[in-house]
């Protein structure tokens, strides 16, 4: 019997060398295809290559690196060449990994212009983890720490063992990321889950993550400390991240991070085998070490919607790992909405702030020992509003030698002192329901209290050596605004019916002088058949004449991601309309139509205009708008390029209308909305 086991166990592994081989050696086809993934998505989306067609191993058994990475070259190309191949075609599109567990025992480059993507639904804790799992195995990455050397220089030399590192204007979207070679009663290091920036490779703009579960990775999602870039994107991000969950630095773009998680109970209910009890070592390992969300250098930056419980610190502001020209290590800046943190020790913790500040609206914090934390001169200025606290030890904290000057207004403090040691602070029309004493001012505290309400009888330490300004008359202020926000992904942003239509095999050419008459008969076939995608596959198209999307239907392009024009794509090339700025927009989107992953570029619109007077007086050409909305639209990801005027949500009533991250270069009006539109 066990020879004869044997002698199958041979037979399979000779049959899946051999596969192995064939697929190796098998031509890549780009095959788009309408994707129906396992679980539902807000969009639809089309991918040039599934990697069941080429041999992928589903159970986890064998690597598939060098097989993901081929693929992945297939759609795009890793060198600086402006987001075309080899041959000059333009590269993008998605690389579709079907739900399954993959062994990746390397490193997964994503080029300029492709998505990785996998099936993935949002996580529940204490709920086994679904969908595509990507299991990081590199025996090379295993202990290397990327914050700190044992000399204390910053790790950097080790990113390059990053699970997966990204080009610009790429994405990784609806994955699980999950190390099963970590363990959760001793913890190590691994480099990345996701590296936003190549190595040696210049402005690294545009990469987005997009609904991924980490489910125990060491750090999560950084920002390359060792390339400059810009605009990174985060959205629903969640999972039990070890040491770092998202770290932004050295970017000189806005970025966005939304709706987040962290939580240690996600590994811990994910189902996967070595996942720790809940109340296991791990847990204790991330209160004393990890930090959910790091903000470093950055152009200002908005994030919101971010949860997290039980770690260490919630969010850190601090500075940059790297110095400017001058020298000087810099602090960040941005916008910061409705984060809930529990059970952690910092909520906030400010190491260091611009001078052109931070601002905190709608935060809770649930059982940590501080909400605000200020370490010495963090420097800046930081506003607190609409916050609410139910702290341990304080509410907010400052040093005596904080240097930082913080404005707080319209907070409700339940639990936890407003300790104020040190430093320039304004208190106005707060609710203090805590106990006495509700306020503590240290020798170095300069302070203004005024207008505030106490539940209990009112007790402020004072033994500043200043005059603080002390005065409880109730004041007149304006109430903040209740913040209407919702998620993108709560957007239906897809036809209804469930078709596919590729442009490219209805006459739409790159080779075509007009491709405005053979696309519109594809939409409007699209239409009569009662909807779908229309999809235009990477490369450059000439249009001379306006075109209508019908109801129903969606033009789709290839690289469907927040960017700018960065190469890569599908690119319309518009002629129409030139030196008419009040005649028909390029696009006209008919009721309940929908727009996105495309560039919109004007080839005539070329830098000569303005400095050779002859060309056009020293004017460029004005054209009339490129798209023209309508009642429940949606227009996502859209590039434009040397536009004159970008998208008119005014002439039409556009009820309900959807824009999100449009992006790129307006001459004149880039987004002209009202008409009396509601709901949009």
């Amino acid at each position: 019997m066990k020879q004869i086991t044997l002698i199958k166990k041979t037979i399979l592994c000779c049959v899946i060398f051999l596969s192995m081989g064939l697929y190796g050696q098998q031509n890549i086809t780009l095959n788009w295809q309408l994707v129906t993934p396992k679980y539902s998505t807000h969009d639809a989306f089309v991918a040039g290559i599934n990697v069941m067609d080429y041999g992928a191993d589903p159970m986890g058994n064998i690597d598939q690196t060098a097989l993901f990475q081929r693929l992945l070259d297939a759609l795009g190309s890793r060198t600086n060449n402006n987001g075309r191949q080899d041959d000059g075609t333009p590269n993008g599109g998605v690389l579709y990994i079907p739900e399954g567990r993959y062994l990746i025992k390397g490193t997964l480059f994503i080029p300029k212009g492709v998505t990785l993507r996998g099936d993935w639904e949002k996580p529940v804790k204490g709920q086994p983890i679904k969908g595509t799992i990507l299991m990081a195995a590199n025996p090379n990455a295993k202990g290397k720490d990327c914050t700190l050397l044992p000399n204390g220089q910053p790790g950097t030399a080790y990113e390059q063992l990053s699970l997966i590192i990204m080009q610009p204007s790429s994405a990784v979207r609806d994955i699980n990321i999950w190390y099963p070679d970590q363990d959760a009663n001793n913890i190590v290091a691994y480099p990345p889950a996701i590296l936003f920036g190549q190595q040696g490779y210049w402005g690294n703009d545009y990469c987005l993550a997009s609904n991924i579960t980490l489910v125990n990775a060491y750090d999560g999602i950084i920002f390359s400390r060792r390339n400059g870039g810009g605009a990174p994107n985060c959205y629903g991000i969640y999972g039990t991240p070890l040491r770092r969950g998202i770290e932004i630095d050295n970017i000189a773009e806005v970025g966005r991070i939304d709706n987040v998680d962290f939580s240690p109970e996600y590994w811990a209910g994910s189902g996967l085998s070595g996942s720790p009890s809940l109340n296991g070592p791990y847990k204790n390992f991330i209160y004393e070490n990890a930090t959910a969300v790091v903000m470093r250098r950055n152009d200002w930056s908005f994030i919101g919607k971010v949860k997290a419980e039980g770690y260490n610190i919630g969010y850190r502001l601090d500075l940059s790992y790297n110095a400017d020209s001058n020298g000087n290590k810099t602090a960040p800046n941005g916008h910061n909405y409705g984060m809930e943190f529990t059970n952690c020790k910092y909520g906030v913790y400010v190491a260091a702030v611009s001078g052109y500040g931070m601002m905190f609206y709608d935060y809770k914090f649930t059982n940590c020992d501080y909400g605000f934390y200020f370490a010495p001169n963090a420097g800046g200025v930081v506003q607190i509003q609409g916050c609410s606290f139910n702290t341990k030890i304080a509410s907010l904290y400052t040093p005596l030698d904080n240097n930082t000057k913080i404005i707080m207004n319209q907070n409700v403090i339940n639990d936890g002192v407003v300790d104020i040691r040190g430093g320039l602070t304004t208190i106005t029309n707060c609710d203090f329901n805590n106990d006495p004493d509700q306020i503590r001012l240290g020798a170095n505290a300069r302070a203004i209290i005024t207008g505030n309400r106490f539940k209990n009888a009112i007790s402020i330490i004072d033994a500043s050596l200043y005059c603080p300004i002390i005065d409880h008359t109730p004041i007149e202020m304006t109430k903040l605004p209740d913040f209407p926000y919702k998620n993108q992904y709560e957007f239906a942003q897809k036809p209804t019916r469930n078709a596919f239509y590729l442009a490219t095999s209805g006459g739409v050419s790159v080779n075509a002088d007009d491709n405005s008459a053979a696309l519109q008969a594809i939409l409007d076939q699209a239409s009569i058949d009662g909807g779908g995608v229309v999809f235009l596959p990477p490369g450059h198209y000439n249009f001379r004449q306006p075109i209508t999307i019908p109801s129903g239907v969606e033009l789709k392009g290839s690289v469907d991601v927040p960017t700018l024009p960065t190469g890569p794509g599908s690119v319309m090339e518009i002629y129409a309309g030139k030196n008419d700025e009040d005649g028909t927009p390029f696009i006209t989107m008919d009721q309940g139509s929908g727009i996105r992953g495309l560039v919109m570029n004007y080839p005539e619109q070329v830098v000569q205009l303005l400095t050779e007077q002859e060309l056009n007086n020293l004017d460029v050409y004005h054209y009339p708008y490129t798209i023209r909305g309508n009642k429940d639209v949606y227009i996502v990801n859209i590039a434009l390029r040397a536009t004159y005027n970008g998208v008119d949500l005014f002439t039409n009533k556009c009820d309900n209308h959807f824009v999100d991250y449009l992006a790129g270069h307006v001459f004149k009006t880039g987004i002209r909305v009202g008409g009396n539109s509601e709901g949009g």
